[in-house]
């Protein structure tokens, strides 16, 4: 049952917790800063990012993975030569 229903007030903290707060677009702001930064790393900077956070050893599905992964941002993501 609303506060409206029941003839009280609206409290303004109801109001504002209703109001959009545009996390939508900012965690898509984000994304297109993570994968902007993994298009200038490239593939070869991806694996030498993780080999220095500690990862020794990938196994191939997942070396596939991050290859593919980082191949597909280049290509959506990297410059585009127009003729």
């Amino acid at each position: 049952m609303s506060p409206v229903e029941w003839g009280g007030e609206v409290p303004e903290r109801v109001v504002a917790a209703t109001e959009p707060s545009g996390w939508p677009s900012r965690l898509a702001g984000y994304w297109k800063v993570l994968l902007g930064a993994l298009s200038t790393l490239g593939v070869g900077g991806v694996f030498a990012w993780l080999q220095s956070a500690g990862v020794t050893h990938l196994p191939p599905w997942a070396t596939a993975g991050v290859t593919a992964l980082v191949t597909i941002v280049l290509l959506l993501f990297g410059p585009s030569n127009k003729a």
